[in-house]
């Protein structure tokens, strides 16, 4: 939490705490041909993803909020990974990168915007002073929520409606129901500790200290050019890259996936309307929660 927030937001979404998912997707000829390793990388994604969703629904940290919500992503691309589905784990990494990456450079520019301050009980009330930073967080902070028709939503609704027809578990189908709520416990939780953020940050009344309160202003064009750029990358990248990822054409990625273990069809075909969307249910419910 002490570092630069630049290299935050580049150790979060390129670098170093996706290379165990990575590792992972290039060792899938093997994992897929154990069911028990898929049972336990299951457990562990499930249990990392409710852990770290909890976490971040109390921390007061404006950039401890942003992490625990990667620990929690990322166990929810484990847990992805557990069911073998190894293209659509990936393809949330993909646009979890996005929208992280502008998460904590928008983090960034309100912490140097108030003096260094990152204690969201001593901030609040910043929406109409840093417009830019705000709209850039909001939507990727929607993104991240998976709300309809934004990257987050493409990636993570098919990993929830897919856990619920996985053949890993052949037989165990309280394991899988198991599953796939978890996925939707943590997407309520994201929806939860995002906007607890946005409101504490930007809505709050005022709890500034006076001294930082006189000198906040929007970062320069430099910082919000890229904020902007990130931002619009957050919303549009699920339509964009979905066909390369998701669907019966060619994957952008060859991961080797067990015929035995192959199930996109049934998910495309076969399942109600109502557990498609279930995603977006929850987001509201969160917002509703929250408030």
């Amino acid at each position: 939490m002490e570092g630069p927030t630049p290299v935050s937001s580049l150790i979060h979404a390129a670098t170093l705490v996706t290379a165990g998912v990575y590792l992972l997707l290039r060792c899938t000829f093997l994992v897929e041909l154990s069911p028990s390793t898929l049972a336990l990388v299951c457990i562990i994604g499930g249990l990392t993803t409710i852990l770290a969703g909890t976490a971040g629904l109390v921390q007061h940290d404006l950039k401890a909020i942003i992490a625990f919500s990667t620990a929690s992503q990322l166990g929810f691309i484990f847990l992805g990974c557990g069911v073998g589905l190894f293209h659509i784990s990936f393809f949330h990494l993909v646009n979890h990168a996005y929208f992280k990456a502008t998460l904590f450079l928008c983090a960034g520019s309100a912490i140097h915007s108030v003096q260094g301050e990152q204690d969201l009980r001593r901030l609040g009330g910043l929406a109409s002073f840093l417009p830019v930073t705000f709209n850039a967080m909001f939507f990727s902070s929607l993104s991240l929520s998976g709300f309809f028709g934004l990257a987050g939503f493409y990636s993570k609704d098919f990993l929830i409606e897919s856990a619920l027809l996985s053949y890993i578990f052949t037989g165990f189908f309280a394991e899988q129901v198991l599953l796939s709520y978890v996925l939707l416990v943590t997407t309520l939780f994201t929806s939860i500790y995002s906007f607890r953020l946005l409101f504490l940050l930007f809505f709050n009344n005022v709890q500034m200290y006076k001294v930082h309160f006189l000198f906040v202003e929007e970062s320069g064009w430099k910082i919000s050019s890229c904020l902007v750029f990130l931002c619009i990358l957050s919303v549009v990248s699920g339509f964009v890259l979905q066909d390369l990822f998701v669907g019966l054409g060619v994957p952008a990625v060859r991961l080797f996936t067990a015929p035995a273990n192959f199930f996109l069809f049934e998910v495309e075909s076969f399942l109600h309307p109502f557990v498609k969307f279930s995603a977006i249910y929850l987001f509201f419910a969160g917002i509703t929660l929250l408030a």
